[in-house]
């Protein structure tokens, strides 16, 4: 089994490689959207529902989206090769489960330009956008650091999820 993790700071264009290798017959999943995460308020852990676009102000301070442990241990049970994507605050929680990390990187004037043509809300806010170039600032050292294969995100889709595919081929036992 080789379960492989697939992150990198939003806009990045994780969900479009899920999707793709989705197309090639892969199982690969999105933490987003496929229910791996759920809102919590940062100071009791209390499940709570999304607020809905535009988000109020203040609220990614008052709540967070961590990944369920569990549904990743049911994945990691699994055989085969399979694919999570996502980027979340406490995957640290979770790295332990994967085979291998893939972080995918893109400078910010790019990832700019992605987050503002996306079709979803997420990143178009003021305060949203500044947080995400801050993350996206030290991303790539992070998960060198770490030991995460790195794949250039500018490069034509098709690239990277070739990319990506060879990262899984060195880690299939």
């Amino acid at each position: 089994m080789a379960l492989i993790w697939i992150t990198g700071s939003p806009g990045t264009g994780k969900t479009a490689v899920v999707k793709a290798l989705k197309a090639q017959g892969f199982e690969a999943f999105d933490a987003d959207h496929d229910g791996f995460r759920v809102w919590r308020r940062r100071d009791t852990g209390e499940k709570v529902g999304f607020p809905g676009w535009p988000v109020p102000i203040g609220w990614h301070e008052a709540h967070y989206m961590p990944i369920e442990r569990s549904r990743v241990e049911a994945l990691s049970s699994k055989s085969g090769l399979i694919f999570l994507s996502g980027s979340v605050e406490n995957e640290n929680e979770v790295w332990d489960l994967f085979t291998a990390v893939v972080c995918l990187v893109l400078g910010n004037a790019a990832l700019r330009r992605r987050l503002a043509a996306r079709p979803d809300a997420y990143g178009k806010a003021p305060d949203e956008l500044v947080s995400i170039l801050r993350q996206n600032r030290t991303c790539e050292a992070t998960y060198r650091d770490f030991g995460a294969a790195i794949i250039d995100a500018r490069q034509p889709l098709k690239a990277v999820v070739k990319d990506v595919l060879q990262v899984a081929a060195q880690h299939m036992f």
